[in-house]
């Protein structure tokens, strides 16, 4: 439900007069064990400098957990109630982020455009007894203001359009979450409540004269990228580096494939999600290639795989499953379910390698590649193989040994 007239002064002050706005900042307040008799403990952190901030309070009837990012906040609350007293007792959290973001496209410098913010909400909220969950949800200039898990689930991806000028900075406080989980007490009655949500930034569409237009975007959350290509046109020219503060510094290419109808290829580094996966690059939102071929490829942090893992061999172009909400080898979300993957050792080779399944990690050049024809989140790790994965893979080692060594053999340059 869309209720403009809630929006808060100082969000409106943010959209409208962007110079009176703070600096960019992280910020949450959480807040546990109160009530109707006062006792309460609470904190508030704010950070200008930190890539994220986060912070648990608790007490004997709640607590409250809050993990902010540029890009995502993660709420987890409980509030619960023994029925031994006829006080109100609750968690709550109030957080947002704000951010600078600089739009960017040569021809239209000056001009004014749209820039169409994708943002995706997905949690949980359950209650017991006389218990209760208030939140509201502001993006931009819209709040969206719910108390049922019903209405959660029917916000799982929701827009915002934010006018702007191209090549001047815009100051947003872009997302400002408030969640309270609460319970109304009395003898005998025991109530819970319990709160689990996250909100988090997706691919941004920029919009001029109302159609899609080409351009770059720079900010704490992630660079962007959005580009056009005609009917037959190669993907190949297509590379974005993340020039964020607070990032790996990754660059996304695309080193092979070409489009089988006019497309526009959209590329946004985004918040890490987790996922059962140590990351070692920056993640980024892909989409743009609908079902056609192509080969993705991904810098890393060789120092941090190095800390993480020891050495940079096993490292993975990752896939994050939205249906397992796992990061996995990005092969597996192909048609094909990754039935014909192969790996080699080295840099893409576009004479021998552009065959769906084929991946690969060049670790003199801190790049991992892939050949996938589907869109999503990606990033670079090492994926966890599934119980039942682990114990398929090790049945058919010696049935793919030598075939394997003389693949690597070959590809190993």
């Amino acid at each position: 439900m869309k209720t403009p007239s809630l929006l808060p002064f100082t969000l409106l002050a943010a959209l409208a007069w962007p110079a009176l706005c703070p600096a960019d900042e992280l910020s949450y307040l959480v807040i546990s064990q109160g009530g109707s008799d006062g006792i309460h403990s609470s904190g508030n952190v704010t950070s200008s400098t930190l890539s994220s901030i986060g912070g648990t309070m608790s007490g004997a009837h709640g607590s409250s957990t809050a993990l902010i990012r540029y890009g995502e906040i993660d709420l987890d609350l409980h509030a619960f109630g023994n029925g031994s007293s006829t006080t109100g007792r609750y968690s709550s959290s109030s957080d947002y982020w704000i951010d600078t973001f600089t739009i960017n496209n040569a021809a239209l410098t000056g001009q004014a455009g749209t820039a169409r913010f994708t943002f995706h909400v997905d949690g949980n909220l359950t209650t017991t007894g006389n218990g209760a969950i208030d939140w509201t949800i502001a993006l931009g200039s819209e709040v969206f203001q719910s108390i049922t898990a019903v209405q959660l689930s029917s916000l799982a991806t929701v827009t915002e359009d934010i006018s702007f000028t191209f090549g001047t900075p815009i100051q947003l406080h872009l997302a400002d979450v408030s969640m309270a989980a609460k319970t109304f007490t009395f003898p005998s009655v025991p109530s819970t409540a319990d709160a689990s949500i996250s909100v988090r930034s997706g691919a941004m569409i920029v919009l001029s004269g109302g159609n899609a237009v080409d351009y770059t975007s720079s900010s704490n959350t992630g660079s962007a990228r959005s580009t056009s290509v005609g009917n037959g046109g190669s993907y190949s020219s297509f590379t974005l580096a993340n020039t964020s503060p607070f990032s790996h510094g990754s660059t996304v290419s695309l080193l092979d494939g070409s489009a089988s109808a006019a497309e526009t290829l959209n590329a946004s580094f985004v918040a890490q999600r987790q996922g059962g996966a140590t990351l070692v690059s920056d993640a980024v939102n892909f989409s743009g290639t609908g079902t056609d071929k192509f080969v993705l490829q991904i810098s890393y942090d060789s120092a941090s795989a190095i800390a993480q893992f020891g050495t940079e061999a096993n490292l993975e172009l990752l896939w994050f499953d939205p249906n397992a909400l796992s990061w996995v080898n990005a092969v597996n979300g192909d048609s094909d379910a990754g039935a014909t993957q192969q790996h080699f050792t080295g840099a893409y080779d576009s004479n021998t390698e552009f065959v769906l399944g084929d991946y690969g990690v060049d670790t003199v050049n801190h790049v991992v590649w892939a050949v996938i024809d589907h869109n999503s989140d990606f990033a670079v790790g090492q994926s966890v193989p599934e119980p039942g994965s682990a114990a398929l893979l090790a049945l058919g080692l010696g049935a793919l040994a030598v075939r394997r060594r003389r693949r690597t053999q070959v590809s190993s340059r």
